[in-house]
């Protein structure tokens, strides 16, 4: 083989040399941007995901603060009512005025504050007990807060002669509805019965029958107990 043919095989190899080299650095070259392409997507998913979860955290901690200061708002509407609750029982069978001339209606003393007390009670009812969330605590303690409620009212209707046994029963359930809420507002949960007592206390009841309390009592009840003796 001359020298020409030998030139002429050299450059042919050269230029499939070049050519493969050329292949090899296009190939490279996509692969190096795939690479990219999935290291940003899969950086901007993690980012997302970050945000995403403190765009969560931040709305949790936006839910407890509303359910915490909704809670505590309740337990002021009880507190109100607190020094009324001998005077509730027949608050609204009593009035200001006789009905009648000769005919007397008897006017406890704090009457109409207990009936302003009563109202705001109710009023939380509809205001804060159904912001407290969707959350089984939650649910639990509006379900108490709104027994309360009716159980005031009950007895705010009732003029009977156990004014003294449905104030004692009155005592006792505001007392558990303040510590489910105070509860709720501090970590989120609620005090359960587990049994020995029922979950609402009854009106009526023989007078041998203990008044109503939760069994076991929870964190708190004897404190609370002291706190009410020291008002």
């Amino acid at each position: 083989m001359n020298s020409g043919a030998w030139t002429a095989v050299g450059t042919i190899a050269l230029a499939v040399v070049t050519v493969a080299a050329v292949v090899i650095n296009i190939i490279i070259t996509v692969q190096d941007r795939r690479r990219a392409a999935a290291s940003l997507t899969a950086e901007r998913e993690l980012a997302d995901a970050r945000l995403r979860e403190e765009r969560d955290h931040a709305e949790q901690v936006r839910r407890r603060e509303r359910q915490a200061d909704n809670a505590r708002v309740l337990i002021q509407r009880i507190a109100a009512l607190q020094p009324y609750l001998p005077t509730v029982p027949g608050t609204f069978t009593r009035h200001t005025f006789p009905q009648a001339k000769y005919q007397p209606v008897t006017h406890h003393h704090g009457d109409e504050a207990c009936r302003e007390a009563i109202s705001s009670l109710q009023h939380g009812a509809f205001a804060e007990a159904p912001l407290l969330g969707q959350g089984e605590a939650a649910q639990i303690a509006a379900g108490r807060y709104r027994h309360l409620v009716q159980l005031i009212l009950t007895v705010a209707n009732d003029n009977g002669p156990d004014e003294e046994r449905q104030t004692g029963t009155l005592r006792s359930y505001a007392r558990w509805v303040r510590i489910s809420l105070r509860a709720l507002a501090e970590n989120g949960s609620v005090p359960l019965i587990y049994g020995g007592s029922p979950e609402y206390p009854q009106l009526g009841l023989p007078e041998h029958m203990p008044v109503w309390q939760p069994n076991p009592a929870p964190t708190g009840w004897n404190e609370e107990i002291d706190a009410e003796t020291s008002e």
